[in-house]
């Protein structure tokens, strides 16, 4: 008998149960779960939308900016981000949005001649029907900020 109950004692030491762990930690451990996604979804989101989406655009919406794009474009993955947490921010305000197109997707090669595109990133301003390849951050801002 005394050898059964050292050995129940040796086998419980040391383990946490379910029981002993208190809600502060689960609550630290569901709060740092959450930063870790968030994080993540932070750089992650850009890439995502750059990659899946943006491949069918019918026609040019004549009173956003717009910007044309190839997701194989090193210029393109670093501005990219900018102009999609810029819409992500604004997505109340569809004047202020800045459309999108990804040149890679074969539905949209047409724009390549109809816009005269000869680089990306290209963004088309349609209120001074102006053409920019713009490919530093800070210029980006500047662009979306007028």
């Amino acid at each position: 008998m005394k050898e059964r109950l050292l050995k129940k004692d040796r086998t419980n030491t040391g383990k946490k149960t379910k029981s002993n762990m208190s809600k502060q930690s689960w609550f630290f451990n569901l709060i740092g779960l959450l930063f870790v996604l968030v994080v993540v979804s932070y750089f992650f989101a850009p890439y995502a939308s750059m990659h899946f989406q943006n491949n069918n655009a019918a026609s040019l919406n004549g009173e956003q900016r717009v910007m044309f794009y190839s997701a194989q474009c090193s210029d393109c993955a670093k501005v990219y981000p900018k102009v999609f947490w810029h819409n992500v921010i604004d997505f109340a305000e569809p004047s202020k949005q800045i459309q999108t197109i990804n040149l890679d997707a074969p539905t949209n090669k047409h724009f390549i001649a109809e816009k005269g595109l000869i680089a990306t990133p290209t963004f088309i301003n349609p209120a001074n029907n102006s053409n920019s390849v713009i490919t530093n951050t800070k210029d980006v801002s500047k662009y979306i900020n007028n």
